[in-house]
């Protein structure tokens, strides 16, 4: 069961803006709550993956909220800044603001959030997995790893970066084969292609080991359905299940 982000969040829905990484979105329920959804869905063998976003916070955190246009501040080295004084995001969007993992406080502060939540769910969907430093990663996997070894690590990343599998991330989403799912059904490209996709992992250096996420629509993507039409959805979501 993997829920988008239930942490305290700005004024857009998704989640993705943290304004406190360890309190549960009002809107979502308390933390009791949550602890509940968790209990109830390992009752029924079910396991729990938690959103984990920590290359940014909103910009309406409270330590951003400091930082802004204070070179004084605290939190100042928290955040990466672009040489007019903006905070740095990628994408341009305007609601976030990246965290520099540089300082050794955004480093000890992140890796509480992990402590926070690690052990009451069975794994990290991690959010934006390319744009924090691959060391950090290896030194949250050795976090995790070391309490529940069977603690899952999926990073979303795209296009999807072959040295996460070596000692880092145990499941990857598998952008390559959407894309060429989207492709396909759209019919730019043969059938084939997604065979191709797959043969392709070992080729860009995936090992054997490797674990994919595969499909052909996610929160972030429109619908496979109204892109491509019926037939080509079932034929994907058929691919999806089998590839």
């Amino acid at each position: 069961l993997w829920l988008t982000p239930v942490v305290q969040n700005d004024e857009h829905p998704h989640g993705y803006n943290a304004v406190d990484f360890f309190a549960v979105a009002d809107d979502l329920g308390t933390r009791e709550q949550y602890e509940q959804l968790v209990e109830a869905a390992h009752d029924r063998g079910m396991r729990v993956l938690f959103d984990f976003v920590c290359n940014h916070t909103a910009r309406e955190h409270p330590f951003f909220q400091d930082a802004d246009g204070d070179p004084d501040s605290p939190y100042h080295d928290w955040y990466e800044w672009e040489d007019s004084g903006e905070p740095a995001t990628y994408f341009d969007w305007p609601y976030i603001a990246n965290l520099d993992y540089s300082t050794l406080a955004v480093r000890r502060h992140v890796l509480d959030v992990v402590d926070e939540w690690a052990p009451l769910v069975d794994g990290f969907r991690v959010d934006m997995a390319w744009a924090v430093p691959t060391p950090f990663w290896r030194e949250v996997r050795d976090r995790v790893k070391a309490v529940d070894d069977d603690f899952l690590l999926v990073d979303e990343t795209i296009p999807y970066v072959p040295e996460f599998a070596h000692l880092v991330f145990d499941v990857h989403f598998d952008s390559t084969l959407y894309f060429r799912l989207r492709q396909i059904g759209q019919g730019n490209e043969p059938a084939g292609a997604a065979v191709d996709a797959v043969a392709g992992r070992a080729r860009v250096g995936f090992p054997d080991h490797a674990g994919f996420l595969t499909y052909a629509e996610n929160h972030d993507e429109t619908r496979y359905l109204a892109a491509c039409g019926r037939p080509a959805a079932r034929a994907a979501a058929a691919a999806v299940g089998t590839l």
